[in-house]
């Protein structure tokens, strides 16, 4: 046990920085778009991502996924076999969506509020069948558990994002500009990934087909439907709010409503890191039936997640405003107030829900979290926006998020048997919580002073961050203790080197 989370630390560790690398390359994205395009411009290239949004997820039928479970118990031959016909899958899937979407692309459009898109059919149509298909990319490395792909593919792949979409901007400024460049680069993930798979998967092909033949295409699909369920039902449930909101207002608006979801940085990609490298894991500890190590690795996982995220939470929560302004400048400012109640959205995603149904093919009670959280959102939601228009759709996106975690994690809590005690660790997020506000009144009065934003925003940070390290790594919280500890270890030896002197 010792051995194997030795290396899930080493393969979450390299994923993470992969993933920050990544989203310092990312990052660069916005703030060079929000002061080359007008706020219409960019409120549709916002409503292109929405559309992408919520077209990827679904026609994935989460294939990906299942990988998780099916690649760690399967041999050599299984594991080519399996992955053959997900990617197989995933391209036939595009092809029949880019066929529809040519004849209907109008009608579908219109019916999610997107007319502003009809234009851009063929971009929007392409783009989501490389993507759909590319989207392996994202599981394949980790469940190869490559760790120095880990590290240098995602950042590598967001450069090359960017620098696309800088090229075609350069000649054309504008969202037409943008998609292009974001469809090169989709076509470009695809030709990559395609290349790979080919190499490393298509020998000994017929060995291969025979076992695709022998009913494990109808296996893998019976294992991803339900979870597919509660993926379509996620996923209108979490952009109701976006799709409903863009009835009542134009682009330039949805502008500043979409930068409300702007992501505490490397957050997300913390609990994906995690999460995905846990799961197979996890599965494996299920199939084995050792419930007490599913609990107490599930338990490891919130802890660490929030170590992160609660601190995080208290300090962008306070800078709210300096965050917004800095990165898209003073024309977003009013989209702090929106910002702070998304970030409250963090507190449920941090505990990492869903890890423990998937591990035990429980994945029906994930539909009916989603199904119970989807009728009661968009009846919610439907009087919430069209009363209140963007405080009701930050609200409405809110439930639609918390909603279903905390239905998911009920299910978990019933499932491992668990009190109310121990259902999560109390304790210990009361902790970080402490530590975190305690840290926060610390930098509040800094706002006091007539600062500039990215000096205010430094100082606070400067202040607030090292007494989080500090306090967490001193009451044994921090997330990545070990870092911290090898440089207290070289530290400790430098200066018994000058005091030897």
């Amino acid at each position: 046990m010792k051995n194997d989370n030795h290396n899930l630390k080493t393969q979450t560790l390299s994923l993470f920085v992969g993933k920050v690398l990544a989203f310092l390359v990312q990052i660069i994205t916005p703030l060079i778009l929000v002061r080359i395009l007008t706020k219409t411009d960019f409120g549709v290239y916002q409503q292109f991502q929405l559309l992408a949004g919520m077209f990827l997820p679904i026609l994935g039928l989460c294939l990906n996924t299942s990988l998780f479970y099916y690649y760690p118990i399967y041999d050599q031959e299984g594991r080519k076999a399996i992955i053959i016909q997900t990617y197989c899958m995933l391209f036939l899937i595009g092809i029949i969506f880019v066929a529809v979407f040519w004849n209907s692309h109008g009608f579908i459009l219109a019916k999610v509020n997107l007319l502003e898109l009809d234009k851009y059919d063929y971009i929007i149509s392409l783009y989501i069948l490389f993507m759909l298909v590319s989207s392996i990319t994202d599981f394949l490395f980790i469940l190869e558990k490559k760790i120095k792909y880990n590290i240098f593919f995602y950042p590598t792949e967001r450069l090359v994002r960017l620098v696309l979409i800088l090229a075609f901007l350069y000649s054309n400024k504008n969202t037409w500009g943008c998609l292009m460049g974001l469809l090169v680069y989709a076509f470009i993930r695809f030709i990559f990934i395609s290349l790979y798979i080919a190499k490393k998967y298509l020998s000994n092909i017929r060995h291969i087909w025979d076992k695709v033949r022998s009913g494990s295409v109808f296996d893998q699909l019976k294992y991803s439907l339900p979870f597919v369920g509660g993926v379509v039902l996620e996923t209108i449930s979490k952009r109701f709010d976006k799709i409903l909101i863009n009835k009542y207002v134009d682009p330039s608006e949805y502008a500043i409503y979409a930068v409300a979801f702007f992501s505490i940085p490397l957050l997300t990609m913390l609990f994906s890191s995690i999460n995905n490298v846990v799961v197979p894991e996890m599965s494996r500890l299920a199939h084995a039936g050792s419930d007490s190590d599913v609990i107490e690795m599930w338990h490891k996982v919130v802890e660490k997640t929030s170590s992160a995220a609660i601190p995080c939470i208290v300090f962008f929560f306070i800078m709210a405003e300096e965050v917004i302004v800095i990165l898209f400048t003073g024309q977003y400012a009013e989209a702090a107030v929106y910002y702070r109640i998304y970030l409250l959205t963090f507190i449920f995603t941090m505990t990492s829900f869903g890890l423990v149904l998937r591990s035990y093919k429980k994945t029906t009670l994930i539909f009916r979290a989603n199904l119970i959280s989807t009728i009661t959102t968009v009846a919610i939601g439907y009087f919430l926006i069209s009363n209140f228009q963007m405080i009701g759709a930050i609200t409405t996106a809110v439930i639609s998020i918390a909603l279903p975690i905390i239905i998911v994690i009920y299910y978990e809590k019933k499932l491992l048997n668990l009190k109310i005690k121990n259902w999560l660790p109390w304790y210990t997020m009361a902790k970080i919580t402490l530590i975190a506000i305690l840290a926060g009144l610390i930098i509040l009065p800094i706002k006091l002073f007539q600062f500039n934003d990215i000096t205010a925003l430094f100082i606070t940070a400067l202040l607030y961050f090292p007494i989080i390290i500090f306090a967490e790594y001193r009451f044994n919280l921090f997330i990545y203790p070990e870092v911290i500890s090898t440089y207290v270890v070289k530290i400790n030896m430098r200066l018994q080197r000058i005091f030897a002197k």
